[in-house]
């Protein structure tokens, strides 16, 4: 009993990718073995990674096959021996100095054949030990495509080609068929060599032209985007105008000054006395330009929730959209709120106030 285990490296034009697979002759006959013995079933052409799944099931028992010394960072238990796994690549690379089967030099890869056929030899002789049956398993290395049945997507090139037209993304070609003047088979290499060299070019330059196609493409849509928000902010400038606000030194200013109405206090609202109608204030706010709102900052004040520095207590306004601050903030400076208060003179006034007037409850909405 003769079997051949061949390795085949090529190139899968369908998918565009090199491919590593193994051929092994007498694969019927193999395969009775491995059932017999509950291993899995190879093919007649099979992957380098799927025989090596089959034939070693762990990547253990293949370390050990061949004596190799690994650790936790092989990761003896795992199953896939593709090179996504990093136990397996991290073998190829200590044993190869590679990480992909397909990166494998031809020396190496003829240790893969040899390996799978004393892999073989060894389950054969387990399956025919009482059968007396003498078995030899030999190796080969072939860098080769795929036989001629197995590359059905490639047809023969008919004169026609030479009325066809290559189209790319914004260029169009006309493919023409030379002739060849070819003297030794070294002058088909050199001339194919360099056919090779032109068609990589102008593919380069198709894609060169493309991605140029593409960035033009986003420039426009980025100046677009720009224009429409700049229309926006205008729009928007307008809006926050009407409600009283201005930029000045980068920041947002309210022009108007700002008449307390009301005091709150233990969560309760009551209406200002008379007499005190215009003695709390807040004049020229400002705000920092940015996108959310930490800080607020007031010119002049008498206010409990104005600090010695300006500094305005913003509550839950903090953090908030500038927006949004811009709408509500002046409306909710009108309410003194005790109930978050600085420590200041305006602050214990309107202590005094609550303590010894009388003060008349309103039913306001609080929002800060």
């Amino acid at each position: 009993m003769e079997v051949v285990v061949n390795v085949r490296k090529y190139f899968d034009e369908e998918n565009n990718e090199i491919r590593v697979i193994t051929e092994i002759n007498n694969v019927d006959y193999i395969n009775k073995a491995l059932e017999f013995l509950g291993y899995s079933v190879l093919h007649k052409l099979e992957q380098l990674r799927y025989a090596l799944r089959k034939l070693f099931r762990r990547h253990k028992v293949l370390y050990e096959f061949v004596n190799f010394k690994y650790t936790g960072q092989h990761h003896p238990d795992d199953r896939d021996f593709y090179e996504v796994c990093n136990g397996f690549r991290q073998f190829l690379k200590d044993k190869f100095n590679v990480e992909k089967l397909i990166d494998l030099a031809e020396r190496d890869l003829q240790w893969f054949a040899d390996v799978i056929a004393l892999r073989l030899r060894w389950i054969l002789q387990q399956y025919e030990k009482n059968r007396n049956i003498d078995i030899t398993v030999q190796s080969k290395l072939i860098f080769s495509p795929l036989p001629t049945e197995q590359k059905t997507n490639i047809r023969k090139i008919d004169v026609e080609l030479a009325n066809a037209i290559l189209i790319t993304n914004n260029q169009a070609y006309k493919i023409q068929l030379l002739p060849l003047n070819i003297k030794s088979f070294e002058d088909l290499i050199s001339q194919a060599t360099d056919s090779l060299h032109q068609m990589y070019k102008l593919q380069l330059q198709a894609h060169v032209n493309a991605l140029q196609s593409q960035i033009q493409k986003l420039q426009e849509e980025l100046e677009k985007t720009r224009v429409e928000a700049f229309i926006q902010g205008l729009k928007t400038f307008e809006v926050v105008k009407k409600l009283g606000w201005t930029i000045k030194d980068c920041q947002l200013y309210y022009t108007r000054k700002i008449q307390c109405k009301f005091i709150k206090y233990e969560d309760r609202v009551y209406k200002i006395p008379k007499q005190y109608k215009n003695k709390f204030y807040i004049k020229g706010i400002k705000i920092p330009l940015d996108a959310t709102v930490t800080k607020a900052y007031a010119e002049q004040a008498y206010h409990c929730n104005v600090d010695s520095n300006g500094q305005i207590c913003l509550g839950s306004l903090e953090g908030k959209q500038l927006f949004e601050v811009l709408q509500k903030l002046p409306e909710t400076l009108k309410t003194l709120n005790l109930d978050s208060a600085f420590d200041n003179n305006a602050k214990k006034e309107l202590e005094d106030i609550i303590d010894n007037e009388e003060l008349e409850e309103v039913n306001q909405v609080w929002e800060a």
